[in-house]
This record gives structure tokens, C-alpha cells and sequence, in this order.
């Protein structure tokens, strides 16, 4: 008898725990979130917000460098080439990461030889402006010539197709509601690289064809409804003296170089050692020139990892590009990015607020007046 009450037992709980598991389903969706595999199917591109990896087994360690500078040839000797050029992943391709590109004061013959070194060439806006309430307050109209002008004016003079320019991120990761998202979709975006996240809440890569609302907002107003083919590559916050932050020059490490490389090893772990989350570290000009030993330290940091043989320095299109066709590490190959764009490069002295801009492009003709929101072609 004591083995059939056991029996039953058993069965009770089971029921009890499916009838609870179909209830919090039927509930999410009841309230329009998303449901993986109910109302969200990756074999339709649809991947809900999570913190679990998007398969079991082994998955790769994406870590993704990205910049947001105005990309000038002391910047590019400095510290893209040298930091970058040399690193490779461990089928043996080149190394990549991504340059969220502005506007003003950006030489587009380097943003052409960046793309031509297997570069990914996403949009930072056209004005780069500083101010958060320019970013809450604008218009879907004012953000699309914001992101689609930028792309634009990348496409055309720095000679990289449009079409393979499809990530952004805005100044400050403002987030900017539903109109930024708006935006994106009439501009052509594929994802977002400005949603943050803390560092306790390691987020894979998620899509916008339904609302998920187990993502904490924590800069700006995030969308509050579906954007079918958008992603969110979030920014997972580093922690440094019990501090968040979203990117490095806000991390304020002063140490020597070894230091900064052991912190940045540990910041890593976290993700290594825990669900393998994509990781993005947001590094700048400002910060390899405001303390010395960031360049040493962070150089230090990159050719350590780049060692380890399920890690996988990568653009934010190729980490997108998994999240739609998760495989084991064993079986993983990187998309291909970048290409081979040619480049007649000129320097045009243009009219800009009452002072002459020197704009470097790639084009057999310089514009007529300065490009801006409005005019990205400068006519």
C-alpha cells in the first residue's frame, strides 16, 4: 500500500506542476508577452528576451568590441589597427567588432578601410547630441533622419553598400520608446545596441516581435510593444568598486596595466563561467587617452581570450546572426563581414556653422554644402 500511495503521490505533484506550468503560459500570453515556441518561433526569426543560452551544450563566448568615436587617422594608428588588426578567433578568421559610426569630424576613407578589414559599420546619429531630453523628446520623423540619414551619408561616402549597414546604437544608450524602434523599421535597422542591462542580469540577444517585459529598463523609455524584425542586443553593465557601468570610460579603473587586465579577465568570467551571455565591451578614444595604462591593459585583456578556443571576438551582426541559428561551438562558423569597397578619397572643405569643415570622403565629387539632418546627401 505504502507503494501505490507513493505512486500517487508522484502523479499528484506532476499534474499539479504541469497545470502550473500551462497556467503561467497561458497567462503570459493572456497579458501579450512573449512565449518562446507559442507565440515566438525561431524558425521565424522570433527569440524571446532570456538569461538561459539559446541551446544546450556548449555554446561560444561572443565578446563584441564596439566604438562610437568620430573615426580619425590618430585614432586609427593609435588604436583601432594596432588593438584589433592581429587578434583571430579560433577557426583562424580575422578578429571583428563593431564602430557605431557619427557624423561630425569622421574621416569616411577610414570607415571605408575599416569595412575593407572585416569591420562591422553601424549608425551613431548624424548630430551625436549629448542631451538625453533630445533624445526622449524627438520625433519618429526627427530619428529617422537621425539613423537612416547617417546611413545615408555612411553609404554614400564612405562607398560601403546600405544594406550592410543595419546596427545602431544612440548617443549616451538613450533609450528612446517606441519611437526610436518606429525608426528603426522605416530605417532599415535590424538591431539596437543601446538597451543596457545590469551585470546581474545577463540577457541573450532578444527580437521585438513580442513584448518582453522581463527586461528591465534602466536608461530612457523602452518600447512597450512588438517591432516584428528588430533585435535588441543588449549591453550587459560591467562592476567596478561596487559601481555599474555601461562602458569602459565610466568604469574609472587607474591602475597599471596588468591590473586593468586582470579586472577586465574577471568581468569576463562572469559570463565565461556562468551562461555564456554575449558580451559587449563599449570602449572609446576617451578612455585609452584619459588613463595611460587602459591601451596596455586592454590589449593585454583581448590577446588572453583570444587564446581560449570557445571564444569568439565578433561583430554585433554575427552575434545576432547565431541568436537566428544557434549551433554548439564544435559546429559554429562566424558570418562573413565586411567587404571589398574601392575609395577615390578627397578632402572637402565645406561651410558648417560659420566655419570651414574638412570632410574626407570617398567620392569622385565633394559635396555641395556640409551633409546634416535633412540634406544627407549634401546637395
Amino acid at each position: 500500500m505504502g507503494t501505490v500511495y507513493e505512486c500517487s503521490t508522484t502523479k499528484i505533484i506532476m499534474n499539479t506542476l504541469l497545470t502550473v506550468a500551462i497556467s503561467s503560459v497561458l497567462l503570459a500570453l493572456v497579458a501579450g508577452q512573449c512565449v518562446q515556441e507559442t507565440n515566438c518561433m525561431l524558425a521565424n526569426g522570433c527569440v524571446c528576451a532570456s538569461r538561459d543560452p539559446p541551446i544546450e551544450g556548449i555554446i561560444p563566448q561572443f565578446v563584441t568590441v564596439t566604438f562610437h568615436d568620430a573615426v580619425s587617422s590618430e585614432y586609427m594608428d593609435s588604436i583601432y589597427y594596432p588593438l584589433l588588426a592581429n587578434l583571430r578567433n579560433p577557426n583562424g578568421d580575422p578578429a571583428s567588432a563593431t564602430f557605431y559610426v557619427p557624423h561630425e569630424y569622421t574621416d569616411y576613407s577610414l570607415v571605408n578601410e575599416l569595412y575593407n578589414l572585416g569591420f562591422e559599420i553601424g549608425v551613431h546619429s548624424i548630430t551625436r547630441d549629448y542631451s538625453s531630453e533630445y533624445w526622449t523628446n524627438a520625433d519618429v520623423n526627427t530619428l529617422v533622419e537621425e539613423f537612416y540619414g547617417q546611413k545615408q551619408i555612411i553609404s554614400r561616402f564612405a562607398n560601403i553598400p546600405i544594406g550592410d549597414i543595419v546596427g545602431a546604437r544612440v548617443p549616451n544608450f538613450q533609450n528612446a520608446g517606441n519611437n526610436l524602434y518606429l525608426a528603426y523599421q522605416q530605417s532599415n535597422i535590424e538591431y539596437d545596441n543601446t538597451w543596457t542591462a545590469r551585470s546581474t542580469d545577463r540577457f541573450f540577444p532578444f527580437s521585438l516581435d513580442q513584448v518582453n517585459e522581463n527586461v528591465p529598463c534602466i536608461i530612457g523609455e523602452c518600447p512597450d510593444t512588438q517591432f516584428p524584425g528588430i533585435w535588441a542586443a543588449p549591453v550587459i553593465d560591467l562592476e567596478s568598486n561596487g559601481i555599474e557601468c555601461n562602458n569602459l570610460l565610466a568604469c574609472i579603473i587607474e591602475d597599471d596595466a596588468q591590473k586593468i587586465s586582470d579586472w577586465l579577465y574577471a568581468q569576463f568570467m562572469e559570463s565565461y563561467m556562468g551562461n555564456r551571455a554575449p558580451i559587449t565591451l563599449a570602449a572609446s578614444a576617451a578612455w585609452f587617452l584619459t588613463y595611460e595604462n587602459a591601451y596596455a591593459g586592454f590589449s593585454s585583456f583581448l590577446s588572453t581570450i583570444s587564446n581560449l578556443n570557445t571564444v569568439y571576438l565578433v561583430s554585433h551582426k554575427q552575434v545576432i546572426d547565431y541568436m537566428k541559428n544557434p549551433v554548439p561551438v564544435s559546429e559554429y562558423v562566424p558570418t562573413e563581414v565586411g567587404g571589398d569597397a574601392t575609395c577615390s578619397r578627397r578632402s572637402c572643405p565645406l561651410r558648417f556653422n560659420d566655419e570651414i569643415r574638412y570632410m574626407v570622403v570617398c567620392t569622385a565629387a565633394c559635396p555641395a554644402s556640409y551633409p546634416w539632418l535633412g540634406n544627407p546627401n549634401g546637395i
